[in-house]
């Protein structure tokens, strides 16, 4: 681990730029008119929503979540602690999909937390997203 983290030192802007970018390409939407991130990785939801501000310039206000949640989890829970990380306010969360745990199936992976989704609806930005990933993988 150490060696792993040495190795990739101090990442730069343009580092981060392209990892926002790489990151987007593997789990956002690509359908057009709105900007989508989801995942159960708190530390790549930080990420993302910092890159949407920072390299977007997507205002906080902008941003609209909503939580998958297995019905065994406490969606109360979940959203103070999305809301917590991301910093964005509880007021910007729309209806969060609770799904019935099947108890014949075994999950291998817990998500705690649920699966956070983030949404911009902003269809220009979606293409410039698009864009990037197009140059950055010469699609």
């Amino acid at each position: 681990m150490e060696e792993g983290k040495k190795e990739i030192g101090k990442l730069s802007e343009r580092d981060r730029f392209i990892l926002g970018v790489a990151l987007y390409f593997a789990e956002g939407t690509k359908a057009d008119k709105n900007v989508s991130f989801s995942n159960s990785n708190p530390n790549a939801i930080k990420f993302m929503v910092d890159w949407f501000i920072k390299f977007c310039r997507v205002p906080i206000e902008k941003f609209r979540c909503n939580i998958y949640l297995h019905d065994n989890l406490n969606e109360k829970e979940s959203k103070k602690y999305w809301s917590s990380l991301t910093k964005i306010p509880l007021s910007q969360f729309r209806k969060n999909y609770i799904v019935k745990t099947n108890k014949k199936r075994f999950r291998k992976t817990i998500n705690p937390y649920g699966v956070f989704r983030l949404t911009i609806n902003d269809a220009n930005l979606h293409r410039k997203i698009m864009g990037w990933i197009s140059g950055a993988f010469d699609l």
